[in-house]
């Protein structure tokens, strides 16, 4: 999952996360930052942010977590 933030944690950094998307009860997973996309200096980065993978994801949370991004992900508003 992608986290904006102008101040990403370090690689490797191990965080919990607690979300509650639209429609669905509320998650809090463990994560590891995976990658950052730092703030340049020259501004050029117009997303700056943290990369995060799922760590010791139960199956039950990693089924609910696939539904809801695929919710997202195909109910869209129209361009």
């Amino acid at each position: 999952i992608f986290v904006k933030t102008t101040a990403p944690l370090a690689i490797g950094t191990g965080l919990v996360l607690t979300f509650a998307p639209p429609g669905s009860e509320s998650f809090k997973l463990e994560g590891q930052v995976a990658w950052i996309n730092p703030v340049r200096p020259n501004g050029d980065n117009p997303n700056p942010g943290m990369g995060l993978r799922f760590v010791n994801l139960r199956p039950d949370d990693r089924e609910r977590l696939v539904e809801v991004v695929r919710t997202i992900a195909y109910v869209r508003e129209p361009s």
